[in-house]
């Protein structure tokens, strides 16, 4: 079930805006202990506001079409309030459109920027309902993998790059969100020009922990106590980035029946000043075993902690299309950025 590509894992062909690198803590990340992570997690996001996806036509009972919302609202529109009222589901919005007279007064972020627009819903012809003649989303699911867990609070850092809206292709605005348990079913795997897919089913009765952010550079968020075991495993050192080297590395990461296990990898390249901070790190995975049952690297594994020389030193974030056995990493550095 994917969030998108850019959720489950971005491939290099879909793109990404350019970004300043992330501030790094003023501890020194060397001496940062984190548990690294490797574990397939679901991911499911409720957006601050509803998110427009499009607008269309309504039949009127006169069987006329009308188009109530065009030129009003604007594909990326993030609906806040109805009538004065704030909008906590799309469900309230419907509501609203229901309980409106022959206008509707919509509090819209548009661009980072709050302004109010009106629209007049029409009567439709199929049940006599009121209309406005958009297309609207609340929230989002996938899976993703665990990047850290840091044994000191809790706190998690996953996927290595931000949840965005399959539609628009902006960062969601997130008002809450949680990891659950996720059971994997197969791997879809990567072949050149069509990158694979990690399979599975969310359960959403077993909550691990909640979203608090979604980032450019990863989600993050505080892990429950009633986590799995597997989950607390043995902290080890973080490296900065400018300790990363051109060299054999490892990659955790769940596909093989979902179990976690350690693959070899080799990092290509280490750009520290590259200008997207999710794109500082080339690596190609030269484990036999994850070729043969994923083609390489897929969407899901978005996350997967790389360690080199005992040390976290990043997580796998993107997949390279046309070479699915080599993707880019985001410096473990630049994610605790976020962190700290």
């Amino acid at each position: 079930m994917p969030l998108a590509a850019a959720v489950m894992l971005c491939p290099t062909a879909f793109g990404s805006e350019a970004q300043e690198t992330a501030a790094v803590s003023a501890v020194k990340t060397e001496e940062k202990m984190l548990i690294p992570g490797g574990q397939a997690i679901g991911i499911t996001l409720e957006s601050d506001g509803i998110l427009v996806l499009g607008t269309g036509g309504v039949t009127g009972k006169d069987r006329r079409i009308y188009y109530p919302a065009q030129n009003v609202l604007r594909e990326g529109d993030i609906i806040l309030e109805a009538d004065g009222v704030k909008l906590d589901d799309k469900e309230a919005l419907a509501e609203a459109v229901k309980e409106s007279g022959k206008s509707l007064e919509l509090k819209v972020s548009r661009n980072d920027e709050v302004t109010e627009v009106s629209v007049s819903p029409v009567k439709c012809i199929e049940d006599g309902s009121s209309k406005i003649g958009v297309w609207v989303r609340d929230s989002t699911q996938g899976i993703g993998t665990l990047t850290f867990i840091d044994p000191s609070d809790g706190s998690f850092g996953a996927l290595g790059h931000g949840v965005y809206d399959a539609d628009t292709g902006k960062l969601m605005s997130v008002k809450s969100g949680s990891v659950v348990k996720s059971d994997i079913t197969g791997v879809k795997k990567s072949e050149k020009g069509t990158p694979g897919e990690i399979m599975g089913v969310l359960d959403k009765t077993e909550v691990l922990g909640s979203i608090s952010e979604n980032t450019d550079i990863g989600i993050y968020g505080s892990m429950d106590g009633n986590i799995p075991t597997d989950f607390w495993g043995k902290a080890m050192p973080t490296a900065a980035a400018e300790d990363v080297k051109v060299g054999d590395a490892v990659i955790l990461c769940s596909v093989d029946g979902g179990e976690k296990k350690a693959y070899s990898a080799k990092i290509e390249s280490v750009d520290t000043k590259h200008a997207d901070a999710d794109k500082g790190l080339i690596i190609r995975i030269t484990d036999e075993r994850l070729k043969n049952t994923a083609g390489g690297i897929v969407q899901g594994m978005s996350g997967s902690p790389i360690i080199q020389d005992g040390k976290l030193v990043g997580a796998v974030t993107h997949v390279f299309v046309r070479e699915p056995d080599k993707g880019y990493g985001i410096f473990i550095e630049n994610m605790l950025g976020i962190t700290e």
